[in-house]
């Protein structure tokens, strides 16, 4: 799964295409039991309270959140793509 935002990403921007993937997990959770990980960077836009906030209506769809850890960059790998 990827996500493309042209322009400025916020946490808004971020709410809705996580709503997104979440509704797209909903029918397959429901039907097998199949969940979808994301995994993601400690980016503010990614932990704010108001996102903090819909987790668990996520997790109700089978979409869980799998945060790296932070000053972890070898884990990360477009952090290479970015050095460049």
């Amino acid at each position: 799964m990827y996500g493309l935002v042209v322009g400025g990403f916020n946490r808004e921007r971020y709410i809705k295409m996580m709503d997104e993937q979440a509704s797209h997990t909903q029918g397959e959770f429901e039907k097998n039991g199949r969940i979808r990980v994301v995994v993601q960077d400690n980016s503010p836009t990614h932990t704010r309270k108001a996102v903090r906030q819909k987790w668990a209506e996520w997790e109700a769809k089978g979409l869980y959140l799998f945060f790296l850890p932070k000053y972890c960059s070898e884990m990360h790998p477009i952090e290479s793509e970015w050095h460049q």
